[in-house]
């Protein structure tokens, strides 16, 4: 059996990329994390894998 497991943080503004702020604000920072783990995410179900695990830090 073939498992994916994916460990993100919630993206939360002031949680999140905070290294982008500034230039970003922890708002755009947080929305360019949510589209990080969505295509993360996008990608591991293209892998189609047994079993998929998200677990948040």
């Amino acid at each position: 059996m073939t498992a994916v497991v994916v460990i993100a943080k919630e993206c939360i503004p002031g949680r999140v990329k905070t290294r982008l702020h500034p230039p970003f604000t922890l708002e755009e920072a947080a929305e360019l994390a949510s589209a990080a783990l969505a295509d993360t995410l996008a990608a591991v179900d293209d892998a189609a894998p047994a079993r998929r695990v998200l677990l948040f830090d």
